[in-house]
């Protein structure tokens, strides 16, 4: 099918055209990347095997000559090794990394950094239980000068049996820009089977469904420190999601804000429900994604408003839920009464659209600052003489090695104090099946612009808690240690600890600093 594939895309071009969009999720076969290899070798490749699965091995040899593939089991202070003798000339390497750690491989066999191309193979099951982790593969290969290619499962089991597909890694020596699809695939085994830095067994539930009355349960809160003490500011739904859509009268009144404190521990000492005072509307609207921040002594929420474009919502009448509404409001939020107050619609000297969201306020000093996006990097600053209008001081790119796939980086915290020169900041990127990836970021508090990103997810979907749906919504710096505050499944609120020492060792520089 690939090689079909690339016929036609061959006899289009011939004829003008060009491509303007791949499947990403559809990675070519195994059988496809290995004639690509041979086809772009200057000479026949040998190849050295260090693989003893009997598919790759035959899939080898139906691509090169017997002629050209050797076959190695090297055993630690055994007699009956078999280890690697140098190929000479061009040549590729398979490794098993599930029987042969690269680190040994690489430690006993310099040479092997000599190859043209490396296939690193390995057991899904073995990324998923943290036996493998392909951020620290990555970083030992991309060291000896090659660079990701492809990640593909050329195998198709069913979803019972997929722990035992294999994955397969693709590297080579190249300077050639990788195409969306292949960056796209990169860019998901790195994020999902790599160990983040937030592990499960640092997680805990907060609240669920049932809790405090909210029977479609406590979520995606926004947080900030006030007094000495945690407050959170979370969404709470009556009905479920499923609920709402099926009966459309319920959606706007199903959630609410509910303003939780928590205790030095960071559980849960006390809830209260929190009196919205919204402006009048023509058409029915709803709160929800909550963010906190200080500013001038005053605290403020940021959140979203969800509104019909028009007509109204009924009992007998379907939402479109599609043609939503979606604007970023302003609110005082006062603790003591528990009172949530519209202040603006903040203005930008940029277009709005239908659908906005993710804005992310941050304040040094008396300046307010809104990061509109972090790829490409828009900054905005509020402008004194008009209250709530926001002006463009920053619009760059900023060259993220998680960017280049399709795929929008999207900000997920209100970025908060770090250290002395830095301010934290998480962003997160959706797959399909709202499967979610998140990865921290510092901003230079003198130039406003980022200047590290962990190199590695700070949070992955089933690598960080046992959810199909992991929204990471806030956080707070508190005796070294982040409490990373996200919803689970909308309808849990959980917090994982990360000390700032671990996260510490993942920061890498960016261009921009």
């Amino acid at each position: 099918m690939s090689r079909i594939s690339d016929i036609i895309k061959s006899l289009l071009a011939g004829r003008g055209y060009t491509l303007e969009k791949e499947v990403p999720e559809t990675p070519p076969t195994l059988n496809r990347v290995l004639e690509r290899i041979r086809d772009s070798s200057k000479e026949p490749p040998h190849v050295l095997c260090i693989d003893n699965e009997v598919r790759m091995q035959s899939e080898l040899l139906d691509v090169f000559s017997l002629a050209q593939v050797s076959f190695a089991t090297p055993l630690e202070d055994s007699p009956a090794s078999a280890p690697p003798s140098k190929p000479s000339g061009s040549f590729l390497a398979v490794i098993d990394v599930d029987t042969h750690p690269l680190d040994t491989l690489f430690s006993s066999f310099p040479w092997l950094s000599e190859a043209n191309d490396i296939l690193v193979c390995a057991r899904l099951g073995s990324y998923v239980c943290s036996k493998l982790d392909a951020t620290s593969q990555n970083h030992l290969i991309e060291r000896t000068g090659f660079r990701i290619q492809d990640a593909l499962i050329p195998q198709r089991l069913s979803y019972i049996q997929s722990s035992s597909a294999r994955v397969v890694l693709h590297y080579a020596k190249t300077d050639t820009s990788l195409t969306q699809a292949e960056r796209y695939r990169c860019n998901e085994a790195l994020a999902f089977l790599s160990q983040p830095i937030a592990s499960s067994t640092q997680s805990r539930l907060l609240a669920g469904r049932g809790s405090f009355g909210f029977q479609a349960g406590v979520f995606n809160p926004g947080a900030i420190q006030k007094d000495g003490k945690t407050r959170l500011l979370a969404r709470a739904e009556r009905a479920p999601w499923h609920v709402q859509k099926r009966d459309p009268s319920k959606f706007y009144v199903s959630a609410e804000a509910l303003l939780l404190t928590l205790d030095s521990e960071q559980t849960i000492e006390a809830a209260r429900r929190v009196h919205q005072k919204m402006p009048p509307s023509k058409t029915p609207s709803r709160t929800e994604d909550f963010r906190l921040f200080s500013w001038l002594g005053q605290t403020y929420s940021n959140h979203a408003v969800l509104s019909e474009p028009e007509a109204k919502a009924s009992a007998q009448q379907t939402i479109a839920f599609d043609q939503l509404k979606s604007s970023v409001a302003i609110s005082t939020l006062d603790i003591e009464t528990g009172t949530l107050t519209w202040q603006a619609y903040p203005s930008l000297d940029r277009p709005i659209q239908r659908i906005e969201k993710n804005w992310a306020f941050f304040t040094q000093g008396d300046e307010l600052y809104l990061l509109y996006s972090t790829s490409p990097y828009i900054l905005l600053k509020a402008d004194k003489t008009k209250p709530w209008h926001f002006q463009t001081i920053i619009e760059e790119p900023i060259g993220l090695p998680i960017d280049g796939d399709g795929l929008s980086i999207r900000n997920s915290i209100n970025p908060i104090d770090y250290d002395q020169d830095h301010l934290l900041h998480i962003v997160h990127k959706v797959y399909p099946d709202k499967t979610y990836a998140y990865w921290a970021l510092l901003i230079n508090k003198i130039n406003l612009r980022t200047c590290k990103v962990s190199n590695r997810p700070l949070i992955a979907n089933h690598q960080s808690r046992s959810s199909s749906i992991c929204y990471l919504s806030s956080t707070v710096l508190s005796k070294g240690k982040l409490e990373l505050f996200t919803g689970l499944d909308d309808s849990s609120l959980s917090t994982t600890e990360v000390s700032k020492e671990l996260l510490e060792t993942t920061w890498v520089p960016l261009t921009c600093q």
